[in-house]
């Protein structure tokens, strides 16, 4: 199963030939579950609130990214990475503005589990 991303500790990835509705699956701290495209959580376990809360708006702020990787599983052509939280030394947020990506690793890393 192709990773598309990770963040936090967190990996997410992608089956070729998966099957409707369109999913992907995210791992933390050996906990598993599937999330649709607005970050919800469908089957599986992930304890942590925190993980799963940056799980829904990396989901949002990456949709379609997603779709376009949905469309690649369902004609057979390539998954492709899709970018993190943390881009060029910036954490991105839901609302677009930036922030330091430091402060929030020390923040979110302190709250995570």
């Amino acid at each position: 199963m192709p990773t598309v991303s990770g963040f936090f500790g967190i990996t997410i990835r992608m089956f070729h030939k998966d099957h409707p509705p369109p999913h992907f699956h995210a791992e933390y701290q050996g906990q598993k579950a599937t999330f649709d495209f607005e970050g919800r959580q469908l089957e599986g376990q992930i304890k942590s609130a925190t993980a799963r809360r940056l799980i829904r708006e990396w989901a949002r702020l990456r949709q379609a990214e997603l779709t376009e990787n949905w469309e690649n599983i369902e004609h057979d052509q390539t998954i492709n990475r899709i970018a993190p939280r943390v881009q060029a030394g910036r954490q991105e947020t839901s609302s677009g503005s930036r922030r330091g990506a430091l402060s929030e690793t020390i923040r979110v890393g302190r709250h995570l589990s």
